[in-house]
């Protein structure tokens, strides 16, 4: 028996907790190397949103407080601690429930695999919502398809986890609510194909909408009023207006509203990027989000209905470029300039080790670690659309898992580049799952790899 599969199995408890604590270590990892838990620079508006409670329209109400009752003011590292362990937890279960046979040496060796050769931890350990991207993905699934060999204690413990995943950031709610529809799809579609699987609907549907009363809450707690996303319109007016639709439709309904983006409607940038967040533009000069709603919500609304074809054509553009962006490090420069007063503020006892981290000093090199991890992305991938080939072609009830990360990719695109257009940091987010499914559930191919080096010295001795 390969050494790899030797050693207690996921099935028995302790192998299981081991696990989990083992790939907790491995996650942190890169937090660990960096000296400091992982910014971007959305970071610093979250802690100031959760430590001050004072509300602000682009960030998830939901994640900031996260971060209080994480006890992120006291310190950052209780929270990506904790970030880790919710993620070593859902790749535990999802291994566990996929394929029990796995054993505490393999599932070991494919985190450090993860760790080192993909993005995994570097989103596990960033002060970010992003990580709870792949844990809604891989904590629906076995709900969804094997929620008996869960059990119920770790069922509620995975449902508790695809609640906050799901209301952790707007752009979840939708990546949850269009896995479920496929759930649907594929139980409607089971009645009329006998060889389909029937999946779970009660609880990824229940999963979903408590996720969204969640959301709900946590923006009432903070605003005083329920609602989904206050940065929606303003977010897809931006990406309407690079692409183009809305600058013509703000011409011709210019005439007849008065609207306060009319009178820069020929200074429009052909960057959403640039109108949201660069100084001086015609976004900064009307109020920036806390301009009138109304007015954003009319120019979307009225630019769907006048150049349909146009935004089609926008959107899948950005669709269809963000799915294949996937390279790691998008956002990991010094992020003083946006996180440096929120620590001054509210964690002045963290100032010191968070300057002192190698992100601040700029010593991260992604150029070259984007050269090991791009092309096993890339190779995932590839395997992802072989194996969903040849499955549906020979072993067409074995195809769901591949079918699944399928979805999820599309759909993470798909949402990502409609909103806030593409970008490498939303696909890399989610993309190293598939390599994760891939050496979880094809053992041969994990032979295969694990026996190479002996494999090549025959070949040569021969």
């Amino acid at each position: 028996m390969a050494w790899w599969r030797r050693g207690p199995r996921l099935s028995c408890c302790g192998a299981e907790a081991a696990a989990t604590g083992g790939l907790t270590l491995l996650l942190l990892t890169m937090a660990v190397l960096n000296g400091f838990p992982l910014l971007f620079d959305d970071s610093g508006a979250y802690m100031f949103q959760g430590f001050s409670l004072m509300p602000s329209p682009d960030r998830s109400a939901v994640y900031s407080l996260f971060l209080r009752f994480a006890g992120g003011k006291a310190s950052l590292w209780y929270v990506a601690g904790l970030q880790c362990l919710i993620s070593a937890f859902t790749l535990v279960e999802f291994a566990r429930a996929v394929r029990p046979r796995t054993t505490l040496i393999s599932l070991l060796g494919i985190g450090a695999g993860l760790t080192f050769l993909t993005s995994a931890a570097w989103v596990a350990g960033q002060i970010e919502p992003d990580f709870l991207t792949p844990v809604l993905v891989l904590a629906l699934y076995p709900l969804a398809f094997h929620a008996r060999r869960l059990g119920v204690v770790r069922a509620v413990l995975l449902m508790l986890i695809a609640i906050f995943a799901t209301a952790g950031h707007p752009s979840h709610l939708g990546l949850a609510a269009g896995l479920a529809l496929s759930l649907v799809a594929l139980r409607i579609s089971a009645h009329f194909r006998p060889w389909l699987p029937k999946p779970n609907l009660v609880l990824p549907v229940l999963g979903c909408g408590l996720g969204l009363s969640l959301l709900l809450a946590a923006n009432h707690a903070l605003n005083h009023r329920y609602f989904v996303s206050r940065s929606g319109p303003y977010f897809f007016a931006a990406r309407l207006l690079a692409d183009g639709p809305a600058v013509r439709t703000l011409d011709e309904i210019c005439p007849q509203q008065r609207l306060r983006l009319c009178p820069y409607r020929h200074d429009i940038p052909h960057n959403a990027d640039v109108f949201l967040w660069h100084g001086n533009t015609a976004f900064d000069k009307t109020g920036r989000f806390y301009a009138p709603i109304r007015e954003y919500q009319l120019l979307v609304r009225e630019t769907l209905l006048r150049h349909p074809l146009g935004v089609a054509a926008g959107l899948a553009v950005q669709g269809a470029g963000q799915f294949f962006m996937i390279a790691s490090g998008d956002g990991f420069q010094p992020v003083q300039k946006t996180s440096g007063s929120s620590f001054a503020i509210h964690a002045p006892n963290q100032m010191a080790a968070y300057l002192a981290a190698r992100q601040q000093r700029g010593q991260w090199n992604f150029a070259l670690i984007n050269i090991v991890q791009v092309p096993v992305a890339l190779a995932g991938m590839w395997w992802l659309f072989a194996s969903l080939r040849y499955r549906l072609g020979r072993r067409r009830k074995h195809a769901v898992l591949a079918a699944w990360l399928l979805v999820a990719l599309i759909g993470n695109a798909a949402i990502c580049g409609m909103i806030s257009g593409a970008h490498n940091r939303y696909q890399s987010r989610l993309i190293w799952i598939v390599p994760f499914a891939l050496l979880l559930t094809e053992p041969r191919a994990v032979t295969r790899l694990a026996t190479w080096p002996a494999r090549a010295e025959r070949a040569v001795a021969n």
